[in-house]
């Protein structure tokens, strides 16, 4: 995918306002130059909670198909692999609060972060390992799944009842 100058791996994306043209592809690899041009948009860094145009996670895994699209990029555009599913680490916001495996993640106001969810909105995921601000850690490895968290902790159902190590 396109990408804003800047961007790194553990980035948080969502769509900008700049289109881009590429060249398609005939979904086995080969770039058909003489066909009309395709246009997309060009991904920006995160910059505000819970948006609702987040696309994905800025990833090193060039090998993993679902991550990097189809089609030719070209390097004038920034072109880099987007994990749209799957695990990867993402960068965690120096405000969030500690998160815990199976916590939901969103956007945050500190570009290309991401941060625990604590109310409803737009998600990217879900974290796989736990962080604390203490820890030293940058980033966190999450499953990326796009969502809508209705912001209510499964502790507050009716008739659930949490052990404290299961929280």
């Amino acid at each position: 995918y396109p990408l804003e100058a800047g961007a790194e791996f553990g980035d948080v994306v969502v769509m900008g306002e700049t289109i881009v043209e590429y060249y398609a592809d005939d979904g086995r690899g080969t770039i058909l130059y003489n066909a009309p041009k395709r246009k997309t948009t060009q991904l920006v860094k995160s910059n505000a909670p819970y948006q609702r145009n987040v696309v994905g996670i800025v990833s090193n895994n060039y090998g993993d198909f679902s991550s990097v699209g189809h089609g030719l990029i070209e390097d004038k555009d920034n072109p880099m692999p987007i994990a749209l599913v799957g695990r990867v680490p993402v960068k965690v916001a120096s405000t969030s609060p500690d998160l815990v495996p199976g916590d939901y993640i969103t956007t945050s106001s500190e570009l290309g972060r991401a941060t625990k969810a604590v109310k409803a909105g737009t998600i990217i995921g879900k974290v796989l390992e736990p962080w604390t601000k203490a820890s030293g850690m940058q980033t966190v490895m999450v499953f990326v799944e796009h969502g809508y968290y209705n912001g209510i902790d499964s502790a507050s159902f009716a008739g659930i009842a949490l052990s404290p190590e299961n929280q």
